[in-house]
């Protein structure tokens, strides 16, 4: 039946099934078309059959009585809405089933057309409403299964009314909780703070977020995110998220950031010092090369073997700048080999800097070693000469004509050895000092005599 109400009627009296048949066809508009059985066995069977929108049934048959019929019945309907047709003696029984999720139950004795359509109708409004209530309440519980995150009932005192757990449960078991204290579970400080959140959530009547830390049993110290929100009047919903994990990701993209600033500002500066510290070295050799094109005829072979010198000089100078320009972007990718060995340090010191004599002695600057013949170290030979070598270039850079540069090294009782380089220049302000290091910063100046400086 297309539009009508399919109705099983379970009853054994003809009497009775004749009353309800006129009651049911005496309202008009009560479209209807009505299947009858007289016993359990055949409304079973036709239960098995068919699907009807909704059954009478009374509580005696020949082959059951009571409520176990109602039981039979019920269990055999799949969820279709049952009235229970009884007379007076058997009331007991009707709220039984009613409290057993019977729909309604009608003295045969009142019953009248009017009541038991209304009945009828009823019936089939609550059960569309309980079905449309149980398909919402399965949706919100797919909805939450599926959420990853912890998610927490409570109410104004910090009870647990509700808990599910995050898809890796990382805190406690649902049923170890419900009904628990949050003071009873939690550190005082973390229940001092719920609390506080719980208070606050309710009051404001509105979706508070917030963030914590919290330090479990095995896995130590995690951060959460917490979106708390009001429920019941005196409830609080929360669903809590671990977001250790993208904490620490997030704190990696600002270091990998800070590292890539940093090292374009490193990039900058190197390409700084390229520009400038090959300049004075170039201009120089190509300065002796004009020499030879324009005043070749003119030098006597004295004169050639002493600029031949000083080019072979030059050519040395420039090919160790290289070198220690190379050697100083090999150490910032890291990628520099470190092999320490014991050596005397004094003409270890003094073979170090023969490639930045070159300035000094044009400026007439005294470079002085006070360094004791037996003074061993175990260094790398190469990072210590480059350490030195951009120390003395620096001092003669930076020191007035005439004046001494000094190399000193002494032993303490550490076992180590102190070397410095000092001189008589024109030294550097605190403000020069605090930036010295830092690349990002405008520290270069002049030296003595117009030389070009990077600041590092």
């Amino acid at each position: 039946m297309k539009n009508g109400v399919e109705i099983l009627l379970i009853e054994d009296d003809p009497s009775d099934t004749f009353l309800i048949t006129e009651l049911l066809g005496s309202i008009h508009d009560f479209e209807h078309e009505i299947t009858h059985c007289s016993t359990l066995h055949t409304a079973i069977a036709a239960l098995k059959e068919h699907r009807f929108n909704v059954i009478l049934s009374d509580m005696g048959l020949p082959d059951s009585q009571g409520y176990s019929t109602f039981e039979s019945v019920f269990a055999a309907s799949v969820g279709t809405p049952l009235i229970v047709l009884t007379h007076l003696e058997d009331e007991k029984i009707a709220m039984m089933a009613i409290e057993h999720d019977a729909q309604d139950y009608l003295f045969k004795t009142d019953l009248t057309g009017t009541m038991l359509v209304k009945s009828i109708r009823f019936a089939l409004a609550r059960h569309s409403l309980k079905v449309a209530l149980k398909e919402s309440e399965t949706r919100a519980r797919s909805i939450i299964n599926a959420i990853p995150d912890m998610l927490v009932i409570m109410n104004s005192e910090g009870v647990f009314i509700d808990y599910k757990a995050a898809s890796e449960d990382i805190a406690y078991q649902s049923q170890s909780i419900i009904g628990k204290k949050n003071r009873d579970i939690t550190p005082p400080e973390f229940a001092d703070l719920l609390h506080q959140k719980i208070r606050f959530t309710l009051d404001a009547g509105q979706l508070h977020t917030f963030e914590y830390q919290l330090s479990l049993p095995s896995v130590g110290i995690r951060e959460f995110e917490a979106r708390m929100g009001p429920g019941n009047p005196d409830e609080v919903i929360a669903i809590v998220r671990d977001v250790t994990e993208r904490k620490k990701a997030e704190a990696e993209i600002i270091l990998k950031n800070e590292q890539l600033l940093q090292s374009n500002i490193e990039k900058d500066k190197f390409f700084s010092i390229v520009a400038h510290d090959l300049r004075s070295p170039f201009n120089a050799f190509l300065g002796f090369t004009k020499m030879f094109v324009d005043e070749l005829d003119t030098f006597s072979i004295k004169d050639l073997q002493k600029i031949a010198l000083s080019m072979r000089n030059s050519a040395t100078n420039l090919f160790a700048l290289l070198e220690n320009l190379l050697e100083w972007s090999r150490l910032r990718r890291g990628v520099t080999d470190f092999k320490p060995e014991t050596f005397l340090l004094k003409d270890f010191g003094e073979e170090s800097i023969i490639s930045v004599m070159e300035p000094a002695n044009k400026k007439g600057i005294e470079i002085k070693y006070e360094i004791a013949e037996n003074i061993a170290v175990y260094a790398d030979r190469y990072m210590l000469a480059s350490v030195l070598r951009n120390l003395v270039s620096n001092a003669t850079k930076f020191t007035r004509k005439g004046d001494i540069i000094t190399l000193t090294a002494k032993s303490d009782f550490e076992h180590s050895v102190e070397i410095s380089i000092s001189d008589t220049g024109i030294g550097m302000n605190i403000n020069m000092i605090e930036n010295l290091f830092h690349l990002d910063e405008q520290t270069n100046r002049k030296g003595t005599e117009g030389e070009p400086s990077t600041g590092l």
